[in-house]
């Protein structure tokens, strides 16, 4: 049914969507393989309904093409009606991507002062700084992974390690 090239977007999601409804126990990767489809490609097909009512007239009459409603579909609902209007104003995929990508990194720069991270091998990893975001805990944790692999090469053990990270972090 997919296959066939005439289809519109609109009508590949509508098939995908009523395929999903008409068999409540698959999942996307059991409607991907039905359809001998990646399971990306079904992802995307899916995404208008994610997407506001909006974006689904807009893929509805020709205006956008499922790979716009993917990107939108990966924003909140309240962001969604900023890209419809900015890709209806003649943005080009890429330019939507971008514009989406952007504003998914501004929602998800949330701060903290301290992370506590258990491991499933017992320890527990705590970086604390002043509001750190999710980059700035990967590159602390980046900077003490490079200084205990120098410190191993050195033969330096884990005690003597800690108290030259808080030299250095002194200075």
């Amino acid at each position: 049914m997919l296959h066939r090239a005439d289809l519109s977007g609109f009508e590949k999601y509508l098939g995908c969507a009523e395929l999903m409804c008409c068999n409540p126990a698959w999942s996307m990767k059991d409607l991907a393989e039905a359809l001998h489809l990646d399971p990306s490609m079904v992802t995307r097909l899916l995404s208008p309904s994610k997407c506001v009512a909006a974006w689904q007239e807009a893929l509805k009459h020709g205006k956008v093409g499922i790979s716009d409603c993917y990107a939108a579909s990966k924003l909140q609902e309240s962001e969604q009606a900023g890209l419809l209007a900015l890709k209806l104003s003649g943005a080009s995929r890429d330019q939507i991507e971008a514009t989406g990508r952007k504003k998914r990194t501004v929602e998800s720069t949330v701060k903290v002062s301290r992370v506590r991270c258990p491991l499933a091998c017992g320890a527990t990893v705590v970086v604390s700084g002043p509001e750190m975001s999710l980059d700035g805990l990967i590159e602390a944790l980046g900077q003490a992974l490079d200084a205990a692999k120098k410190a191993s090469k050195e033969g330096i053990d884990v005690k003597t390690l800690a108290r030259v990270m808080a030299d250095k972090a002194k200075v």
